[in-house]
């Protein structure tokens, strides 16, 4: 609220004064400096990890960066009212500068609004990973030692379990286009990552049937938890799981051998006879 305060007594500058005393875009040039270092603080703190050791937080979660990236995205809106609101009270000298000046801090806003997202995205792959190195180094070459295991994984289950938690907390933060764009790349990469985990471990023995049947329950657990978040399901037009259906469909089932078929009595008397 302080910096808003400070903006707006920028643009009030301007629209009162500027014109006429031809200080219209230095007010405009400072309003961008102050947004400038506001940016450029958050960022340090946010993305710099500053906040750990000024405010004494532990770590920096997905709530301090969805709250960052919406802050950033209320400065963007400012930037573009701003400019709109200083238009015609700038002298005709300064115009070219002030428009410089303004599309230089929206640029560098949407950078770190990205970044800010980028981070959210980077924290859960790392997640994904150190869960499914966990869950590919189970004995699965040993069927009672597999069989000791809990059903679903339980490295499957922490999966699901933090990935909720981070949907949970962006759904109240982020606008749905930006939760859905945000997810369709975690879906994606959650899903060419585990076809090619659960490639690997398939490749072990594939023939096993009880290395069928875990594949099959983690999977149908994972899709199943997954395609009940909304926003990789009915906020999204399906590309978010598109990856993790083909992962579904090639390791969701279980082969069943089929049965010998008894021999036919009639054909083996006929030819007895």
């Amino acid at each position: 609220l302080v910096a808003l305060k400070s903006i707006i007594m920028y643009v009030v500058c301007t629209t009162e004064v500027g014109s006429l005393a031809s200080v219209g875009g230095e007010a405009v040039r400072r309003c961008c400096e102050y947004v400038r270092s506001f940016n450029e603080t958050t960022s340090r703190l946010v993305l710099g990890a500053g906040a750990m050791r000024t405010a004494g937080l532990k770590s920096i979660t997905a709530r301090h960066l969805g709250l960052s990236s919406r802050v950033i995205a209320a400065c963007l809106a400012v930037a573009a009212m701003v400019q709109e609101a200083t238009q015609g009270y700038i002298p005709k000298s300064q115009e070219a500068m002030v428009e410089d000046q303004l599309g230089r801090i929206k640029s560098d806003l949407k950078q770190h609004q990205l970044q800010l997202l980028a981070k959210i995205r980077a924290v859960m792959l790392e997640r994904l990973d150190s869960h499914r190195y966990a869950w590919e180094s189970m004995r699965w070459t040993s069927e009672t030692e597999l069989r000791k295991e809990e059903v679903p994984s339980r490295s499957m289950v922490s999966l699901i379990k933090e990935t909720s938690v981070l949907h949970r907390i962006l759904m109240s933060l982020l606008p749905p286009k930006e939760m859905s764009e945000l997810f369709t790349q975690i879906g994606e990469t959650y899903g060419s990552r585990l076809d090619e985990t659960f490639g690997k471990v398939a490749s072990r023995d594939p023939e096993a049937r009880w290395i069928r049947a875990r594949l099959a329950a983690d999977i149908n657990f994972l899709h199943l938890k997954l395609r009940g978040m909304e926003a990789l399901g009915t906020m999204n037009s399906g590309a978010a799981m598109a990856l993790i259906d083909q992962v579904k469909e090639k390791y969701g089932t279980i082969a069943i051998p089929k049965e010998p078929q008894p021999p036919d009595t009639d054909s083996s008397q006929s030819e007895a006879s």
